[in-house]
C-alpha cells in the first residue's frame, strides 16, 4: 500500500477481507498480542506464544510461536513434558 491508498473505499477494492469464527478448545492458552486468523482451531491444551500470527490449525498439546506461528514442541498428554 502507498500513501495514495487512503480511506476505506480504496482499501476495500484492493484487499479482500475474510471473517469467521476462531475455535478455542479446552485448556488452550493464547499469549498477549497473538493474532489468530479466521477459521483457525486451537487444540486442547495447546499454547500460542505472545505475538504469534497463527495461520494454520494448532494440534492438541502443541506449542506454537513466531510469525507465522510454527510448532516449537509437543506437550505430554497432560499438558506437560
Amino acid at each position: 500500500l502507498t500513501h495514495g491508498d487512503v480511506g476505506d473505499r480504496m482499501l476495500a477494492t484492493k484487499i479482500r477481507r475474510k471473517a469467521g469464527p476462531v475455535f478455542l478448545k479446552e485448556g488452550c492458552w493464547i499469549g498477549a498480542r497473538a493474532v489468530i486468523l479466521p477459521g483457525i482451531t486451537i487444540g486442547v491444551q495447546a499454547v500460542v506464544g505472545a505475538g504469534a500470527v497463527v495461520t494454520d490449525d494448532v494440534p492438541d498439546f502443541t506449542v506454537v510461536a513466531g510469525v507465522p506461528a510454527r510448532e516449537i514442541r509437543k506437550l505430554g498428554s497432560k499438558g506437560r513434558d
